[in-house]
């Protein structure tokens, strides 16, 4: 698990503030006990938790492989939040 390497290519940095971070657990992020009290809906609150800590009202959501349940999920939740949401893979 974890951002894609070529993540950051697929978007231009004149038009978007590109955030990435991995789901807890997975990649660069660190967990305890990836097993335990790490459900979906934790995850998505996660998601939530990131967008209110860097101040970003709406933003645009990108996800692969799992983390385009959780971009579905998270648009599904927070709709007020989301521009436009990509599921990739």
């Amino acid at each position: 698990g974890g951002t894609p390497p070529d993540v950051p290519r697929l978007f231009d940095p004149a038009v978007f503030r590109l955030v990435t971070f991995d789901q807890r657990g997975c990649g660069r992020s660190r967990c305890a006990d990836r097993l335990l009290a790490n459900t979906t809906a934790l995850l998505i609150d996660d998601v939530e938790a990131v967008r209110c800590r860097l101040g970003i009202e709406r933003w645009a959501v990108f996800g692969s492989s799992y983390g385009s349940l959780l971009v579905a999920l998270y648009a599904a939740r927070h709709s007020a939040r989301v521009t436009f949401a990509i599921a990739h893979g």
